[in-house]
């Protein structure tokens, strides 16, 4: 099983958990992490088109990110009526992007942060790591081909490729983890009171 299956898993599991309907990010979800893998292995087998693909690998990596970061805000803000640790303003102003995030780098740091708060976690990721760093500069390299202001901005090298590689496993790997934290919390939880209300039995 591949981290990006095993964090489908994860995600479906934890909202069916929470009794939220997954349909909606997976047919947004599961789309773009298909033109991740089909942009990659076209970039691999297309020297001639290297660039195409290369852009369009990009292009996909950063739409795959950003759709699941705002899937889970949206699975985030509707805990928030049934949730004992209140969100404060700018925090919910974060959630239903009234307030943008300034640049990549805080959309990952708050999603996970407030995701982790309506549950009542501390999620801990490394954004120590290279990649997030590397995140970061897929990022810039997609507004550069987004806006581009001369003809280097619009070419990708291999080197650009392997970043988006490093970045994709680092944020499959923050997924995974910062899920996979928030379960067991909410399982420990569920455990607590089992136990409880077995000791007043």
């Amino acid at each position: 099983m591949t981290l990006h299956e095993k964090n489908e898993e994860l995600m479906s599991d934890l909202m069916e958990w929470l009794n939220k309907p997954t349909e909606l990010s997976k047919i947004t979800i599961a789309p773009l992490s298909s033109d991740v893998s089909f942009a990659l292995k076209r970039w691999k087998e297309e020297e001639r088109e290297r660039q195409f693909w290369g852009r369009t690998l990009v292009r996909c990596l950063c739409a795959h990110v950003e759709a699941v970061l705002f899937s889970l805000r949206c699975l985030t803000l509707s805990q928030t009526h049934i949730s004992i640790v209140p969100l404060l303003p700018q925090e919910v102003n974060l959630l239903t992007d009234v307030t943008r995030p300034r640049g990549i780098r805080q959309n990952v740091q708050e999603t996970f942060r407030l995701f982790g708060k309506v549950n009542g976690a501390t999620v801990s990721i490394d954004y120590a790591a290279a990649g997030f760093g590397d995140l970061h500069s897929v990022f810039e390299k997609r507004n550069m081909l987004m806006h581009p202001k001369g003809p280097f901005d619009v070419e990708v090298r291999d080197k650009v490729v392997d970043t988006v590689g490093r970045a994709s496993i680092w944020f499959e790997g923050a997924l995974t983890s910062g899920l996979e934290q928030v379960s067991k919390h909410l399982h420990d939880e569920a455990e607590g009171l089992r136990a409880a209300q077995k000791r007043k039995t």
